[in-house]
């Protein structure tokens, strides 16, 4: 599996840009394990990301991890193993609201970002509980995991 650093170096020789300008924010509760992640960005709907093309799919896919990282780079913590089962609130908060279906296969991008930032073992439903909502709002996305 290739580790966030790889990504990185790949990321900065291509000359993408890695992190947005926008300061967000991480919270870490000690007391119950729960982490809350809030991203200035909103995950496009399905729609559009069934119809990018599979390189532009990559690098918006490579963007996420990005952004999970530094995001949990910045509320660093100490290494924590990820909760064995799960529940992972994902809230997209922007100007359009999706469809139910749109909504959760744009959250996709999000979970896999997770799991490849060890933040959450695995997606499957053995080991995560997924619930996805949605506002009317400025771009934000706000993401909450809790160990059951």
């Amino acid at each position: 599996m290739t580790t966030m650093w790889e990504w990185l170096n790949v990321l900065a020789s291509a000359g993408t840009v890695i992190v947005p300008a926008m300061a967000a924010r991480a919270a870490v509760s000690a007391h119950t394990g729960e982490v809350i992640f809030s991203v200035p960005e909103v995950p496009i709907g399905l729609n559009k990301l069934l119809r990018m093309h599979w390189a532009a799919r990559r690098k918006y896919q490579q963007r996420w991890n990005v952004l999970l990282w530094a995001e949990r780079s910045k509320a660093w913590w100490g290494y924590r193993p990820p909760p064995l089962r799960a529940r992972v609130e994902i809230e997209r908060r922007s100007s359009r609201v999706l469809d139910e279906d749109n909504l959760y296969g744009a959250c996709k991008v999000v979970v896999d970002a997770l799991k490849i930032n060890e933040l959450v073992v695995d997606d499957s439903p053995t080991h995560m509980e997924l619930r996805c909502t949605q506002t009317k709002g400025a771009p934000l996305s706000r993401i909450r995991i809790s160990p059951l």
